[in-house]
């Protein structure tokens, strides 16, 4: 969350989201959501924050989530 803090809320949202789910019920996260959390990071580096907010949007329209008001990506 901390390297993301100039993110749009909706991406702040789902991060907090999500790591609500992983603390109450892992069940109720999907592959997708893991994969794409995973690919935020690697090699102990951050993506850069464009790309990332780009990346789970794009998961929000493959899961059929409603992208309505998000705009840029």
């Amino acid at each position: 969350m901390k390297h993301y803090k100039q993110a749009p809320a909706w991406f702040t949202d789902w991060l907090d989201d999500l790591y609500i789910r992983l603390a109450e019920n892992g069940g109720a996260i999907t592959l997708d959501e893991i994969v794409t959390l995973a690919q935020l990071a690697s090699d102990g580096l951050w993506e850069a924050e464009n790309l990332a907010v780009n990346r789970v949007y794009k998961m929000f329209d493959r899961l059929g989530r409603d992208t309505t008001g998000i705009l840029g990506y």
